[in-house]
């Protein structure tokens, strides 16, 4: 389910650095975009509901614009980052990914009894696990990091497909939860078994690799700028390619540019 609304703070409309450096025009344009993110499929995205892209001619009409001046003024917002590009070159919103990541976290919540930290059920899903805590105070290097990162990538790489039974399809979970859960404990990631092999078992019924999964967790993580954890593990399948897109990352072996950024999210948390 979507965001039943867009929230729109003025305070931050006006105090944002990077989109008070647009033009008016651009400005302008941003909430004709905003409101077909609103209704897209995946959410935030800047495609139709149901994930075609937007003819830019048919969308200058509605605005009563033309396409070169709608496609000039895209730029801009993408120049200044106010709207980014996903690894399939679709605009999107990172604070409506976000806040949609979020909407669905607090659902999951609600249906559960309500705020963990209310209920006595501990941290709720997306605070820091412990293990980020501890990393810390063993003082684990970068660079170690990054190898253990790039261990559980080459393990997860060896499936090849997602399995579709559930031993094989746990033991993938457990390598992503490793990886983008940030947690390494056995015990700990078994709670988060659940939502990455439900994620996992969507993405094989789309014919997602095990590549492409990685990668579309890696850019979710990225933009939710914390773990994935409950609900918000499922904010990955919108950077999954879309219908009938080139399939960029199908069979070729992940990126170190991509893993590298996915620790610099793990170090702004």
């Amino acid at each position: 389910m979507a965001l039943p609304f867009v929230k729109f703070y003025l305070r931050d409309w006006e105090g944002d650095a990077q989109l008070m450096s647009c033009s008016l025009a651009a400005r302008g344009l941003l909430i004709h975009i905003l409101r077909v993110m609103r209704e897209a499929d995946p959410f935030g995205f800047f495609v139709g509901r149901g994930g075609e892209a937007i003819d830019v001619k048919t969308f200058s009409e509605h605005v009563r614009s033309k396409p070169r001046e709608i496609r000039t003024l895209i730029a801009e917002l993408e120049a200044s980052g106010t709207l980014s590009r996903d690894a399939h070159s679709r605009l999107f919103s990172r604070r409506l990914v976000r806040e949609q990541a979020k909407f669905e976290m607090d659902q999951a919540n609600g249906k559960s009894g309500g705020n963990p930290f209310l209920i006595g059920g501990g941290k709720p899903d997306g605070v820091n696990p412990m293990d980020k805590a501890q990393d810390k105070a063993h003082g684990i290097p970068r660079n170690q990091k990054l190898d253990i990162s790039l261990s559980l990538r080459s393990s997860a790489e060896q499936f090849g497909v997602i399995p579709d039974d559930l031993p094989r399809l746990r033991d993938l979970s457990m390598l992503f939860i490793g990886a983008f859960a940030n947690c390494r404990d056995e015990v700990k990631a078994e709670k988060h078994v659940p939502h990455y092999a439900a994620m996992l078992a969507v993405m094989r019924s789309r014919g997602i690799t095990v590549v492409e999964a990685w990668h579309a967790c890696g850019q979710a993580l990225e933009i939710n700028g914390r773990p994935l954890f409950g609900a918000s593990v499922k904010s990955a399948i919108s950077f999954l390619p879309p219908a009938g897109a080139a399939r960029k990352y199908a069979s070729s072996p992940i990126d170190d540019p991509l893993q590298r950024k996915i620790l610099a999210a793990e170090d702004r948390r």
